[in-house]
């Protein structure tokens, strides 16, 4: 496995636990309950991910900052496009 993969499966463990879904705040100890929960998660991420791209492909371009990288991520621009308002 290169780094580019490994970072990738980083990238959907730390928003499954604190950047987007905050999985680690419902307690679940059942193995079944959890299973499911990470199935249901890992779905929600795949959906934001790729409303995220088609945000900055159709809609609103990305801007990088100076170093490269895009000023926010695909998961957070679709996190944020697909947030319910309060």
């Amino acid at each position: 496995m290169n780094y580019k993969e490994r970072w990738q499966i980083e990238t959907m463990c730390r928003a499954m636990k604190s950047i987007g879904f905050n999985m680690e705040d419902t307690h679940l100890t059942d193995l079944n309950r959890l299973s499911t929960l990470v199935a249901i998660i890992a779905i929600a991420f795949v959906w934001a991910y790729l409303v995220g791209i088609d945000k900055h492909k159709n809609i609103n371009s990305i801007k990088l900052k100076k170093h490269g990288r895009r000023h926010i991520a695909f998961l957070n621009m679709g996190l944020l496009e697909l947030r319910i308002p309060s």
